[in-house]
């Protein structure tokens, strides 16, 4: 195979370089793309245990008697090892590398899942439910690292968009096990299918690569060039020589970052207003989707139709991120959230005073849509809000956060339940909705533009780096 010019073998490599090297390739290889493809599968199997618990909730009420209170403390548990999985898995990323936590975390999601179907207690499941919630965020942090540190530039966010939309497929097939086997007192088979990730982990452990702007941070810079050589060399064979190398200059050397400064004055607005929406995204995310079907059961719909609504309603999330594709990079940031939670809003209020089957269809479908959409948006967002020297730990603190929020998520709704009735539930998620609209659009942080900047200026690198002769 044919290697990229002038670069010679055995010598070392700067994560500069490596960096510069990564981002010249213009269009994805043969390699990017088996590795999109086993991103993919693998994440499936993350959104599947992570949806897992809302379709065996209603079999669990019915088998073991459970009550709604006992549903939202065991719906906690996940959040509580996801604020851990989150933490911890973090700071063994940064040290041990990206994909030994895509690996580790996969297994251990994947034995708590196959362990809870063995489950004898609502206590033992809580705890199982808890290793699946802190395999599950391990797991997520490092494919989302891997993701934005394996594509070019111009392509990471459309993969990450990818990589997440076509996963969103767990959604429904988990949904149509809980639909199948639920009504038949087999809620356990829907653990077992979420066990099943240890199959794609058995494929990641041969094909998944290592960052490798993390084997060049780490000083293994030729690790890190045996695999762009292999990017490199798939490109030029299909498509020619590739742009010139631009090297940015090493950034000067400073003071570690620290979570002190996303406290400073000049940022502390940032932080407040980052920390507050994704709060809300949380409690907005894990409030109706993965209470509907007991939801439904409280209002008085028989189990099979509650999770047959529930299955139909799980495509919404796919549509969210198509539409999130489209338009992530068309429209100011702050504007599209909060377009979308005033509409989820609305959403919410008809389903909780008009029942009717189509109206919760329509409405049902329109709020689980925007939800990914907001999502999507979010998740870009966020990250802005901060300079390069702080962002991530700004947004990591402000996920984290978020995180803790879910862990209360479980417990407020049954709450509400308990006090107000289905009717409540769907206020209260209302105002969770119009409180991040307020946050995002009226917070301290008004007057941050940056979609269409951004997408401006990575353009127009592209178009500079292509146009610029072969060869350093």
């Amino acid at each position: 195979m044919a290697q990229a010019p002038h670069l010679a073998v055995g010598r070392s490599f700067s994560a500069e370089e490596i960096t510069a090297r990564l981002d010249r390739i213009p269009a994805l290889t043969r390699k990017h793309i088996v590795l999109i493809v086993l991103l993919i599968s693998v994440f499936t199997f993350d959104i599947i245990d992570l949806a897992s618990f809302s379709y065996v909730a209603p079999g669990l009420i019915a088998d073991w008697g459970v009550s709604v209170e006992q549903i939202g403390l065991l719906t906690s548990t996940a959040f509580i090892g996801m604020f851990l999985g989150g933490v911890i898995g973090g700071r063994l990323a940064d040290r041990f590398g990206r994909r030994p936590l895509v690996l580790v975390g996969v297994v251990i999601f994947s034995l708590a899942s196959l362990a809870s179907a063995l489950a004898p207690t609502p206590e033992i499941l809580g705890g199982l439910r808890l290793f699946t919630g802190f395999g599950l965020q391990m797991a997520t942090g490092a494919i989302l690292v891997t993701v934005s540190e394996t594509f070019p530039k111009p392509f990471r966010g459309r993969v990450m968009a990818l990589v997440l939309g076509v996963s969103l497929i767990g959604g429904p097939i988990i949904a149509l096990v809980g639909r199948i086997f639920v009504p038949l007192g087999m809620w356990h088979v829907v653990f077992i299918v979420g066990g099943l990730g240890l199959i794609p982990a058995a494929f990641a452990l041969k094909y998944l690569p290592e960052s490798p702007r993390w084997l060049a941070i780490k000083g293994r810079g030729d690790l890190a060039d045996a695999q762009l050589r292999i990017y490199e060399s798939q490109y030029e064979a299909k498509r020619g020589p590739l742009p010139g190398l631009q090297i940015a200059p090493a950034a000067a050397a400073g003071k570690k970052s620290s979570i002190l400064d996303i406290f400073r004055r000049n940022l502390i607005a940032r932080t407040i207003v980052a920390t507050l929406a994704f709060c809300c995204l949380i409690l907005l995310n894990y409030g109706f989707a993965s209470w509907l079907p007991t939801i439904l059961i409280e209002r008085g719909y028989p189990q099979t139709d509650a999770l047959t609504f529930s299955f139909i309603l799980s495509f919404a999330t796919m549509a969210g991120a198509l539409v999130a594709l489209l338009f992530i990079d068309r429209i100011e940031r702050k504007v599209s959230i909060a377009l979308a939670v005033v509409l989820m809003a609305v959403s919410y209020l008809t389903i909780g005073f008009v029942d009717s089957v189509p109206v919760l269809l329509i409405a049902g479908f329109l709020a689980n849509m925007l939800s990914q959409v907001v999502s999507a948006t979010m998740y870009a967002y966020v990250p802005e809000m901060f300079p390069v020297s702080v962002r991530g730990v700004g947004a990591g603190f402000a996920n984290g956060v978020g995180r803790v929020a879910g862990i209360f998520s479980g417990i407020i709704l049954a709450a509400v339940i308990a006090a107000f009735a289905v009717q409540g539930v769907f206020v209260y998620l209302a105002i969770v909705a119009v409180v991040m609209g307020v946050i995002v659009l009226f917070g301290p942080v008004i007057g941050i533009r940056t979609a269409h900047l951004k997408l401006k200026a990575e353009k127009a690198e592209v178009q500079s780096l292509a146009a610029a002769p072969a060869g350093n």
